[in-house]
């Protein structure tokens, strides 16, 4: 498991849509724009769970990133969501809202 860093924010791309679902173990979809192309991110996530003795010790639960799936496209249009991760988060992306976010 990698400790959940801050390497994930992306700079020079605007963010377009993000969507997130679960708690102990999540899953994210992200949707950027750089100006060119469409980036969709998939991320997992597993957050640990501490025993009460722990707690009682001042230990917060932590994010870890299990998974990570990337890709780019040119055109928001072509993709076939079908064949993506996480259909359930994916089939909130509303991709005219998202397209007409990017002309602005």
């Amino acid at each position: 498991m990698k400790k959940l860093d801050f390497d994930l924010k992306i700079d020079h791309e605007k963010l377009l849509f993000s969507k997130s679902s679960g708690n102990r173990f999540s899953r994210t979809f992200q949707v950027f724009y750089d100006g060119r192309r469409y980036h969709l991110r998939f991320l997992r996530f597993e957050r640990t769970d501490p025993l009460i003795s722990e707690k009682e010790k001042g230990i917060k639960p932590k994010r870890y990133l299990v998974g990570k799936k990337e890709y780019y496209f040119d055109n928001l249009r072509n993709i076939d969501f079908d064949k993506l991760p996480f259909k359930d988060l994916t089939q909130y992306f509303d991709i005219e809202a998202a397209i007409e976010n990017t002309q602005t």
